[in-house]
Order: C-alpha cells, then structure tokens, then sequence
C-alpha cells in the first residue's frame, strides 16, 4: 500500500534524476559546442613614463557577443603586461580586470585605463595579452586568450 511518504519520496526522485540528466546534457551540448572565438583588435593608447608607478590606457575593441551562450553565466577579462626589465628578469603583472555579466553589453570599444599600476623599466617593448575566464553556469571554467599585442617602447 502505498502512504504519503513513498509518493513523496518517489516523486523526489524522479525529479532528482530529470534534473541530473538535464544538468548533465546542458554540460555535453556546450562542451561540444563553446560558441565561436572572439578576437580582440588590441590598442594602446598611452604608457605613463614614471619609473616607480606606471599606468597605461588601451582599448579592447572587442565583441563579446559569441562567447555568451545558453550556458555562459559571465566572463572575467583581465589585461596581462609582461616585459623583460634592463636587468634581465622577466616580469609579468595584472593590470586591469573586467567582469562582463550575461545580459550587460558585450561590446567593449572604449578607452579602459589599467586599475593597477606597474613599475619597472622595461628593455625595449612591452607584451600585452587580453585573456578571459569563461564561467558557465554548468560545466568547467575556461581561460582563453582574446589578443595579443607586442608594444615597442619610444
């Protein structure tokens, strides 16, 4: 006979399994197929010359639009610089990030500045690379690079 609490359970159940079958074929569709590739047309703009803080002004020019799917839930872009200093050493900072929501603008035309200083007298250019972090609502995290740009110091 059946009560309350087998129906109850039985109807738990099932819902658990729809759902992990749906989650799961939500994962497979947007693994095989992530959206194509979005490219940046890096430019800077301006480098401050200041030897102890340096910041920089640079557009993306980028359209998000493709990267964000059914599954997208947001993407971190960040701005990595990395030079080689007059000593030798290899230096590789952060200096900007930007979370893009799904619903926002995509679009990024604009003139950014870089939300963190650097320091450093570089040797003779600068290499600048537009990453991301893709965030899907299931499924795993992607990093993917937008654009690079290689900047000749004057």
């Amino acid at each position: 006979m059946k009560n309350t609490f087998n129906r109850i359970s039985v109807f738990i159940t099932v819902v658990f399994y729809a759902t992990l079958a749906l989650l799961f074929s939500i994962f497979l569709i947007s693994h095989f197929n992530p959206g194509s590739p979005a490219k940046a047309n890096l430019k800077i703009t301006w480098i401050s010359n200041n030897p102890s803080y340096k910041s920089l002004f640079f557009e993306p020019n980028i359209d998000l639009t493709p990267q964000f799917t059914f599954n997208t839930k947001q993407i971190i872009l960040y701005l990595n610089l990395k030079s080689t200093m007059e000593d030798g050493t290899v230096k590789e900072e952060l200096v900007w990030f930007k979370a893009v929501q799904n619903g926002t603008e995509y679009k990024m035309f604009s003139s950014e500045k870089s939300q963190y200083t650097f320091s450093g007298n570089a040797k003779n250019m600068y290499e600048v690379e537009l990453r991301g972090n893709i965030f899907p609502y299931v499924g795993h995290m992607m990093d993917v690079s937008y654009g690079t740009l290689d900047y000749k110091i004057n």
